[in-house]
């Protein structure tokens, strides 16, 4: 009888031995689990972090689009501005600004849109093939056209009456004029694009002045 109760008291302190050590190992695994996801959280943050600062780069280096605003002539021809319109995208891949607009003549219903768009580089341009080797549609002509810090085309269709001409200017930026209601007297594409100065517009993108 004795040994059998010497035996039920060693058994009850070897459960409760076991089940104090498994007390003391249950906080370190929870500490363990917290500093795992203190180490996430801080990689996410960092990662959050080093995208803003890509981006704020990005914004830096595009000029604004009240700078490039500037750079649309304010009458051509007759044609008047109207008020411009702006805009801005910023992406992973590829992010720029934007500035527009709409030009009209008081005794002609024909009228065209020019519109001024700085990329940063070529890269971003991601249309730029669509420049250099274009796919006409049927009833539309095109011809190339180029400059000292230009290229681009010329496309036009008679059954229609409009026209759209898109240059890439020194790699980084984007004009195109579209003109609607075409007649014998409409101006020029090139002649408008002639009026946009854009060796100033390439120094100012060099100065990054806004």
């Amino acid at each position: 009888m004795d040994r059998i109760l010497i035996f039920l008291i060693i058994l009850l302190c070897s459960i409760s031995l076991f089940t104090c050590d498994n007390d003391k190992n249950i906080p370190k695994k929870q500490n363990l689990n917290s500093v795992s996801k203190t180490n996430e959280t801080s990689k996410q943050v960092d990662s959050i972090e080093k995208s803003i600062s890509v981006q704020t780069n990005k914004i830096e280096k595009l000029l604004k689009p009240e700078t490039l605003e500037k750079f649309l002539p304010q009458n051509f021809a007759g044609f008047n501005k109207l008020p411009a319109s702006f805009g801005s995208v910023y992406e992973d891949d590829y992010s720029f600004t934007s500035a527009s607009s709409d030009y009209v003549h008081p005794n002609k219903f024909s009228g065209f849109t020019i519109y001024i768009e700085d990329y940063g580089n070529e890269e971003s341009i991601k249309f730029r093939n669509n420049i250099d080797n274009p796919q006409i549609e049927p009833g539309y002509t095109f011809k190339r056209i180029s400059g000292p810090n230009y290229r681009g085309l010329v496309t036009m269709s008679k059954s229609i009456k409009t026209g759209t001409l898109i240059v890439i200017v020194a790699n980084r930026f984007i004009v195109k004029i579209v003109a609607e209601k075409l007649t014998k007297e409409s101006p020029e594409l090139e002649d408008i694009l002639n009026s946009i100065n854009l060796n100033e517009l390439i120094n100012k993108a060099k100065q990054n002045i806004q």
